[in-house]
C-alpha cells in the first residue's frame, strides 16, 4: 500500500472519474461498480507496472465479494488514452479538440459497459468519424457490422421462413449479426463485437426486447440471448429517435459541437490526401476568414437545402480535388484564386437560384473580400458588360480566370443530320455550363452528386455528356423499388468490370428521383455506397464492394422539404434553375441560326431573332391568360414547347422570301399552342392573339398567310413539309388503307382530313409523341392509323380490356421494337403505338415501360431470347451492339400517341 501517494489531488480524479461513469453507464450499475470501474481507470495506472494482482486485492479487501465489472480490463494510463484518441482522430478529418477526445473518452468508456449506445448529433457532426476513431483506439480492434435503417424491409433485417421448400428458418440480415456473435462467444471467443445501427429509428423496436434483459426474440419465436461481448450502437440525429424504452437503457454520447469553425478549416487542411495541406500556412487565413460568412450567407438565402458546415467543407473540398494534376504546379500566386473560386462554387450555388440573387451574391462576396482586407482576383467584365463571380472559373493549366462559356460547346446540334434531335436543342446559358462543368468533375470523383432543379432547368440533358466514361440512366416512377435501383447499380459495376480498364468509372443516374415512393430507401442505399463503398447482399447477408460506380440523383426542390437531413448528408448538391425570361431570346435564336445560317439568303438569315421574338410574345401571352386547371390540365406551358416550335421551323422545306418562314410560324404556333386548347372560347381567343402578333412582328395581315377562306392554315406533314392549298393530297394517299372493323373509322370529310393532317404533321416531327384528346370512341384510333399510313408508319394498337395483362402489353411491345428493326422480310420502319390512357391505371407497368422506352430508349424486361434473336436478323448488328442498336431506333423512331377524353378527367390522376 506504500507504493501510492495518497494525495486530494488524486482523490479529486477518482471523484471525477466516478462521475463521468455516472454519466455513461447504465442506471442500473450500482454504487460499487461505479467506484471500482473507476479506480481501475485512475489508480490502478497510477500503481504502474506490475501492481495488478495487489491492486486487486485491494478491490476486493474494500469490497467484498465484488466481481470487476463484465468485460472490463485496466486502461492504460488516461493521458495515454487521451492522446491515443487524438492521434486516431486526426486521421479521419477529426480535429482532435479538447471536447472530441472528451466525448471519445466517454465513448469507450459507454462501448466496454454498456450493451445500448446512442451517438447523436446533426448530420455532419462527426458521429461516424468518433466511432470509428475509438474503434481504432480499441485493443484488440473490435468487430464491426454498420447496418442501415430504410434499406432493408422487415423479413429482411429479422428474418423469414421462405414460402416453399421445407420451411426452414432463414435468419435476416441483424439476426444473422446477432447469432453470429452468439456461436463465436459460446465457442470462447472475447473479441467485442459492434452493430452499428445508422438511421434506425424506424427499425429501433426490434430492440426493445433487450432493456428487459439480454434477449433477442425472432419472428419465429426464437430467443437468442445476447452475450456481453455485444454492444449496439445507435447513431442519430436526436436521441428522442428512438423508442422510450431503448431511450431510457441507452448510454447517451452528444456528438453536436464537438468541432468548431477554425476547427473544421484546419480538418479541411489537414487530410493527408489534400493538395492544399501543402499550401496550409497560406490557404488558412483565407479560407478562415471567408467561411463562417459563406455559410451563413448560404443558411440564410437557401432555406430548402437541408445542407450544412460539413456540407460546405465537403463542396470545397471536392471543388478543389479537380485542380489536381501533375502537369500543373501550384504556386503561392495561384491559391487565392484556386481558393475562391472553389468557395464561391460551393457557398454560391446555394444562394444562385436566378440572375437577381447571383447578381446580390456577387456583391455581398467581393464586400466580404473588401472588409476582410483582402484582394478581389475576380474579372471585373465579361463581353463588355460587368461580370459576376459566376461568370468565370480559375484554371491552373492556364493560370488566369477562364469564362465559363469556354468550358463547355455553347450549342449541340448537327447541322448535316438536317433535323435536330431534343437533345440537340439544348442551349446552355454561362451558369448551366458551369453547372455541366462542375457535375462531370465532382461525379468523375465518385462523390454522389444531387441535382436539384424545376422542370426544364436542363438537369437532364446537362448529364448526357459529363456523368462519367459509362452512364446508366434508370427512370424513377411512383413503381420503382430499391431492389430495382440496385440491380441497375449491379449492371453498372458489371459494366465496368466486362471494360477491363482500371481507369474506367460507371455513373448510375436516378431520373426523376422525387416521383417514387421510396425515396427515402433510395436516398438510404446512396448513403450506404457512399460509406462503405459496397452494396448490400441479400443472400449472402453482407456487405460486397461495389467500386468505380457513383450515384447523380436529379429530383425537384420541393422533394426536399421534410425529407431526413441523415439521408442527405452524403450528397453532393448542385442547384438548378430554368432558363430566365432574358435568356430565352438568345437561346432560341441560337437554336433557329444553326439551320438559317447556311441559306444564301441575307433577308432569310436575318429572320431568327424575329421569329423567336414573335414566338415568346404568344409564348408569354397564353402563359398569363391561360392557367391549367380542371379539364384542362394540359394548359400547363413549358419551354419544352418553345423547343416544339423550333423542331418543327427546322423541319420546313426551303423557302425563297420571308413570307414561306411566316407561313410555317404561324402553322408551328397553331400545331403547338391552339391544338391544345379545348374550349371554343379559347381557341377564339388564341386566334385573336395569333393574328395581333403576325401584325406587330411581321408588318402583314394575318389574312395574307393564310391558304384557304375559313382562316385555316394547311400545312403538309407528308414527303414535304411547307403548306397546301387543300388535302387532296392526302385523300389520294389514304386510299386503301386497312382499318380494325367498324371500331376504327376512315376520314371522309374535309374537317376529318383536316385532323388527321394535323395528326400526321405532329407525328413526322423528331420525338414526336402526341395526347390526342377525343370523345369520339373508335374514331381517333382510325385516324391515327391513316396518318401513320400516309407516312409509311407502322402502327401498333394497345388493345387495353378486362383482359389485357401484362403478357400482351409485353407482346405489344415486343412487336413495335420488330417492326423498327425489321423481321421476316417486312422493312424497317418507324412505328406508331397507340395507347389508351384510362388503362395505364389498371396496368402500371404500361406507364412505366412507356416512360422508360420515350425518355431513355431502355429495353430491359420487354425483349425475351426469341425477339432477341429476331432483332438481330433485322438489324444485322453483332451481338455486342445489339442493344445499342435497337435502343438508338426507339429513340429515333418510335412515336407514342396516348389517348385521353377531351375533359381532361382521366389524367387528373396522370
Amino acid at each position: 500500500r506504500g507504493a501510492l501517494t495518497v494525495s486530494w489531488a488524486l482523490l479529486d480524479r477518482l471523484t471525477a472519474a466516478i462521475a463521468a461513469s455516472r454519466t455513461v453507464l447504465p442506471l442500473s450499475i450500482t454504487g460499487e461498480r461505479l467506484v471500482i470501474d473507476a479506480a481501475y481507470r485512475v489508480l490502478l495506472p497510477a500503481l504502474g507496472a506490475g501492481a495488478e494482482s495487489g491492486f486487486e486485492r485491494l478491490v476486493f479487501t474494500a469490497f467484498p465479494g465484488a466481481v470487476p465489472f463484465p468485460g472490463a480490463r485496466p486502461h492504460p494510463h488516461v493521458e495515454d488514452m487521451e492522446g491515443l484518441v487524438a492521434r486516431k482522430a486526426e486521421k479521419r478529418m477529426l480535429v482532435p479538440t479538447e471536447a472530441m477526445v472528451a466525448q471519445g473518452m466517454l465513448l469507450l468508456q459507454a462501448l466496454e459497459h454498456s450493451q445500448l449506445v446512442a451517438v447523436t448529433g446533426p448530420p455532419g457532426c462527426g458521429k461516424t468519424s468518433l466511432w470509428r476513431t475509438i474503434a481504432e483506439c480499441t485493443t484488440p480492434l473490435p468487430q464491426i457490422t454498420v447496418l442501415y435503417g430504410g434499406v432493408h424491409s422487415r423479413g429482411e433485417l429479422m428474418g423469414y421462413a421462405p414460402p416453399t421448400g421445407d420451411g426452414a428458418w432463414q435468419d435476416g440480415v441483424l439476426a444473422h449479426a446477432v447469432r453470429s456473435a452468439v456461436v463465436a462467444a459460446a465457442g470462447g471467443d472475447a473479441t467485442r463485437r459492434w452493430i452499428v445501427l445508422d438511421g434506425w429509428h424506424a427499425d429501433a423496436h426490434v430492440l426493445v426486447p433487450l432493456t428487459g434483459g439480454d434477449l433477442f426474440q425472432l419472428p419465429s419465436g426464437e430467443t437468442l440471448r445476447v452475450p456481453s461481448t455485444v454492444t449496439f450502437i445507435f447513431e442519430e440525429d436526436h436521441l428522442t429517435n428512438l423508442p422510450d424504452p431503448l431511450r431510457a437503457a441507452c448510454t447517451p454520447i452528444d456528438a453536436k459541437g464537438m468541432v468548431t469553425w477554425p476547427d473544421r478549416v484546419e480538418m479541411l487542411l489537414s487530410l493527408e490526401n489534400s493538395f492544399w495541406r501543402l499550401h496550409k500556412e497560406h490557404v488558412q487565413p483565407l479560407l478562415s476568414a471567408v467561411l463562417p460568412f459563406l455559410f451563413h450567407y448560404a443558411e440564410l438565402h437557401a432555406p430548402a437545402f437541408p445542407f450544412s458546415e460539413a456540407n460546405l467543407l465537403k463542396t470545397i473540398f471536392n471543388i478543389s480535388e479537380t485542380y489536381r494534376c501533375p502537369a500543373h504546379t501550384i504556386t503561392r500566386d495561384t491559391l487565392p484564386p484556386m481558393v475562391l473560386s472553389a468557395c464561391v462554387w460551393a457557398a454560391g450555388l446555394f444562394a444562385a437560384g436566378d440572375a437577381a440573387a447571383r447578381e446580390q451574391f456577387d456583391h455581398f462576396f467581393r464586400q466580404l473580400l473588401a472588409d476582410q482586407g483582402l484582394d478581389d482576383p475576380f474579372p471585373a467584365e465579361h463581353a463588355g458588360a460587368p461580370a459576376t463571380v459566376f461568370d468565370y472559373i480559375y484554371s491552373l493549366e492556364h493560370r488566369r480566370w477562364v469564362p465559363v462559356t469556354e468550358l463547355a460547346p455553347p450549342h449541340r446540334h448537327r447541322p448535316e443530320s438536317g433535323v435536330a434531335s431534343a437533345a440537340e436543342m439544348v442551349v446552355q446559358t454561362r451558369y448551366q455550363q458551369a453547372l455541366a462543368w462542375l457535375v462531370g468533375q465532382i461525379a468523375a470523383q465518385g462523390t454522389p452528386v444531387c441535382c436539384v432543379g424545376p422542370p426544364m432547368s436542363a438537369k437532364t440533358w446537362t448529364l448526357v455528356d459529363t456523368a462519367g466514361q459509362y452512364t446508366l440512366h434508370f427512370q424513377c416512377t411512383s413503381t420503382t423499388t430499391v431492389a430495382e435501383v440496385e440491380r441497375a447499380l449491379r449492371r453498372a459495376a458489371a459494366q465496368v468490370e466486362a471494360a477491363q480498364n482500371a481507369t474506367k468509372t460507371a455513373t448510375v443516374v436516378l431520373d426523376d428521383l422525387h416521383s417514387t415512393g421510396v425515396a427515402g430507401e433510395i436516398l438510404h442505399l446512396v448513403k450506404q455506397h457512399a460509406e462503405a463503398g459496397a452494396l448490400f447482399d441479400r443472400k449472402g447477408l453482407a456487405l460486397t464492394p461495389l467500386a468505380r460506380v457513383g450515384f447523380v440523383l436529379v429530383m425537384h426542390p420541393e422533394a426536399l422539404q421534410g425529407m431526413d437531413p441523415r439521408k442527405l448528408g452524403a450528397l453532393q448538391f448542385v442547384p438548378f434553375c430554368p432558363l430566365e425570361p432574358a435568356d430565352l431570346p438568345a437561346t432560341y435564336t441560337t437554336i433557329l441560326e444553326t439551320r438559317f445560317s447556311s441559306i444564301a439568303s441575307s433577308a432569310i438569315r436575318a429572320l431568327p431573332p424575329v421569329l423567336v421574338n414573335a414566338m415568346l410574345a404568344v409564348y408569354h401571352e397564353e402563359r398569363r391568360r391561360l392557367q391549367p386547371g380542371p379539364g384542362a390540365p394540359h394548359y400547363a406551358l413549358s419551354t419544352s414547347a418553345l423547343v416544339n416550335v423550333c423542331e418543327g421551323l427546322m423541319m420546313v422545306d426551303p423557302q425563297e422570301e420571308p413570307t414561306g418562314y411566316y407561313c410555317a410560324w404561324v402553322h408551328e404556333m397553331e400545331r403547338v399552342f391552339r391544338d391544345r386548347l379545348v374550349t371554343q372560347a379559347d381557341q377564339a381567343w388564341f386566334d385573336k392573339l395569333l393574328s395581333d402578333t403576325v401584325e406587330d412582328h411581321f408588318g402583314m395581315s394575318y389574312a395574307d398567310l393564310v391558304l384557304k377562306s375559313n382562316g385555316c392554315l394547311l400545312f403538309t406533314g407528308g414527303p414535304s413539309y411547307g403548306p397546301v392549298g387543300d388535302m387532296t393530297w392526302l385523300e389520294d394517299r389514304l386510299r386503301g388503307t386497312a382499318f380494325n372493323g367498324e371500331r376504327e373509322v376512315a376520314a371522309r370529310t374535309s374537317a376529318g382530313l383536316e385532323d388527321v393532317n394535323r395528326i400526321l404533321r405532329r407525328l413526322r416531327q423528331p420525338h414526336g409523341h402526341l395526347l390526342l384528346l377525343t370523345e369520339l370512341g373508335g374514331l381517333p384510333v382510325g385516324y391515327v392509323r391513316q396518318a401513320a399510313h400516309a407516312l409509311g408508319f407502322g402502327v401498333v394498337v394497345a388493345e387495353g380490356g378486362s383482359y389485357y395483362m401484362a403478357d400482351e402489353w409485353r407482346g405489344d411491345l415486343q412487336r413495335v421494337l420488330v417492326g423498327l428493326c425489321g423481321a421476316g422480310g417486312v422493312p424497317a420502319a418507324p412505328q406508331v403505338l397507340c395507347v389508351t390512357e384510362a388503362w395505364l391505371g389498371a396496368l402500371p407497368q404500361m406507364y412505366l415501360d412507356l416512360l422508360v422506352l420515350v425518355k431513355r430508349g431502355e429495353l430491359d424486361g420487354v425483349c425475351d431470347p426469341v425477339t432477341w434473336q429476331r432483332l438481330a436478323r433485322g438489324t444485322g448488328a453483332p451481338h455486342a451492339q445489339l442493344r445499342q442498336v435497337v435502343r438508338q431506333r426507339v429513340l429515333r423512331d418510335l412515336r407514342v400517341v396516348l389517348l385521353a377524353d377531351a375533359a381532361g378527367a382521366s389524367l387528373a390522376s396522370a
